[in-house]
């Protein structure tokens, strides 16, 4: 119902409505170009998952340059080819540098009173935009600030994030009294000494 798709502000779909009684065949004939493959796609495949890949900590020098934490985050990365092969959106947003007062800062995921905010923005984001996100299949994961943030969502934005994957990174939940509304699954990977 109402299938869009656009590439760029190149509107290929405009409000397809595709109803295909079972045991039907059913042929579509248009010109080259004209949106056929990119229908029968998302027909298939349904609206695409979203998934945020929060980087890890990165130390550096204050008075050198900041680095990038996306440097090595290339077309060969796993997360890429997913998108790539399977009907996902991925997100690699990059985190704060916090203030300080020494020689070296961090840029990381570590201010969750900051970066909720900026990922439900992000989220936000996505469910506007074409094609439109299956709200359902929202997940996170990361490396190390980035698993601890993905802990965080679980746990604070457990109505919006489906499952979590961190990667060695924790949380600690001994002090905390509020609890998630649900459930969320977690498949935590700790590192090659793991043997769960």
């Amino acid at each position: 119902k109402n299938i869009k798709k656009s590439y760029g502000t190149l509107q290929v779909l405009k409000g397809i409505d595709l109803i295909i009684p079972e045991k039907q065949i059913v042929t579509i004939v248009g010109a080259s170009g004209a949106g056929k493959s990119t229908l029968l796609h998302i027909a298939a495949h349904g609206n695409p998952s979203l998934i945020f890949e929060f980087h890890g900590s990165y130390e550096f020098v204050q008075s050198g340059a900041i680095p990038d934490p996306l440097k090595d985050f290339t077309i060969s990365n796993a997360l890429v080819q997913l998108a790539i092969q399977e009907n996902c959106i991925i997100c690699v947003p990059v985190g704060l540098v916090p203030e300080t007062e020494r020689d070296t800062a961090y840029i990381n995921w570590t201010e969750s009173e900051k970066h909720l905010p900026f990922f439900d923005a992000m989220v936000d984001y996505f469910k506007g935009c074409t094609p439109i996100i299956d709200e359902n299949r929202i997940f996170s994961t990361g490396q190390s600030s980035g698993a601890i943030f993905s802990w965080v969502l679980a746990f604070e934005r457990s109505d919006i994030v489906a499952s979590i994957a961190p990667r060695a990174g924790q949380m600690n939940t001994d002090n905390q009294s509020n609890f998630p509304t649900r459930c969320v699954p977690v498949r935590v990977f700790a590192g090659e000494a793991d043997k769960t």
